[in-house]
C-alpha cells in the first residue's frame, strides 16, 4: 500500500529531481527493498540516456542504396528499339516492277459496243449478259489457241 502513495517520488528520485521528500518516503525505502531496486534501475536507465545523447553521431548517414540492376538494361533496349524505328521504320518498300502505260486509244474496238440503258426489261438484259459470255468463251478459245 505504501509502495503507491511513493510512485511518483521514485521516479523523481531516480531522475535526480526530487526536491522535498513526501513525509514517510525515507523510512519506506529503508524499509522496501523492491523500491530500492526499483530506484536503482531507473538511474541506470536515466545513466545510460544521458551517456547515449552525448555520444556525437557523424554529420550525414548514408544509407545504402537498393540498385536495380535492370534499369540500365531496359534503358538499352528503348534505345535499340528506339534506333530500329528511326532507321527502319521511316522507309517505304521499294516499288515493284510495273508495266508502262500505254496511251488510251482513240477510237473504239469494232467488238465493243455502248452497253444499252439498264432500264428496259429483263429480257434485255439477259439477252446482253448471254452476248457477253458467247464473247468471253470465243476469247478464251482464241487464247488457248495461241497459247498452245
Amino acid at each position: 500500500m505504501g509502495c503507491s502513495r511513493f510512485r511518483d517520488a521514485k521516479v523523481l528520485d531516480a531522475y535526480g529531481e526530487l526536491g522535498a521528500a513526501p513525509h514517510g518516503y525515507a523510512e519506506h525505502l529503508d524499509g522496501c527493498p523492491e523500491c530500492r531496486g526499483e530506484i536503482e534501475e531507473m538511474r541506470e536507465l536515466s545513466e545510460g540516456y544521458r551517456l547515449a545523447s552525448q555520444e556525437r553521431l557523424p554529420g550525414t548517414v548514408r544509407f545504402p542504396r537498393r540498385r536495380d540492376r535492370w534499369i540500365p538494361a531496359a534503358a538499352a533496349a528503348v534505345l535499340i528499339a528506339g534506333l530500329f524505328i528511326a532507321l527502319l521504320g521511316g522507309r517505304t518498300p521499294s516499288p515493284k516492277a510495273t508495266v508502262p502505260a500505254t496511251s488510251a486509244p482513240t477510237q473504239r474496238p469494232a467488238d465493243v459496243r455502248p452497253l444499252p440503258s439498264w432500264d428496259a426489261d429483263d429480257e434485255a438484259f439477259d439477252q446482253e449478259l448471254r452476248d457477253l459470255r458467247r464473247r468471253v468463251q470465243r476469247l478464251e478459245h482464241e487464247v488457248r489457241g495461241r497459247n498452245s
